[in-house]
């Protein structure tokens, strides 16, 4: 990580509803193995919709990519979210009495569709700095989730288990870092207004992150 470290910087001004997000009661229940098994059944069907949408803003970072380690980098994240983690979520779903196949039909709530579309938007500009904005907060936010239910320990149900170690783990952890250090690495060349850009991305893709894990709960619908 670079001296002067806008992540940083961001990460403090974001502390408070990082700390909600972290200590929201459906990330405790995932970490506890006691959410409802219909609410967990929700939250893929919704994080499903968004990683469909996700895919496509790291398609446009990596077209925005100037250097071809970026551009390689990013495709590799790509890749992984279209070859891993959604195929780790298709499974997790069957595992939960979920039906794969419905999936792609499932409506985005009101909550996935804004998020959704607030990044899409971002992405569109073109400009690789305010897109990694845009989602650091659910890159870092889920490394930062699974090391803490980590930590708290393991539930017995498998299921929950391995959705923790997924973005607990050290290649995921490996991703995460590079994001973050090439967000920095891009800050250091942009301008004041650029920045306070990055900034309020970041803030507002932070909200979001809660306001996913509140929708969950509620199993929000449109």
């Amino acid at each position: 990580m670079v001296d002067q470290s806008l992540f940083l910087e961001l990460r403090q001004q974001t502390e408070t509803i990082h700390h909600r997000t972290l200590n929201h009661k459906t990330v405790l229940g995932i970490g506890a193995g006691t959410l409802p098994e219909e609410t967990f059944r929700y939250y893929i069907e919704q994080d499903y919709q968004f990683l469909r949408r996700y895919v496509q803003v790291l398609a446009l970072a990596t077209a925005a990519s100037n250097g071809l380690l970026a551009m390689a980098r990013l495709a590799d994240l790509l890749h992984n979210t279209l070859d891993v983690e959604i195929d780790a979520l298709r499974t997790l779903y069957e595992r939960f009495g979920g039906v794969v196949a419905s999936l792609d039909d499932v409506p985005r709530s009101p909550t996935c569709a804004a998020y959704t579309n607030h990044l899409l938007a971002v992405a569109a500009e073109r400009n690789l700095l305010l897109t990694l904005a845009a989602i650091l907060p659910c890159q870092w936010g889920y490394l930062e989730i699974g090391r803490s239910l980590e930590q708290l320990g393991l539930p017995a149900d498998e299921r929950y288990a391995a959705w923790i170690e997924e973005y607990a783990g050290d290649e995921y952890g490996v991703i995460v870092e590079w994001v973050i250090d090439h967000f920095d690495h891009l800050a250091l060349d942009a301008g004041a207004s650029v920045k306070a850009r990055a900034a309020e991305v970041f803030v507002l893709s932070a909200k979001y992150e809660h306001r996913f894990w509140e929708m969950a709960w509620n199993r929000e619908q449109g």
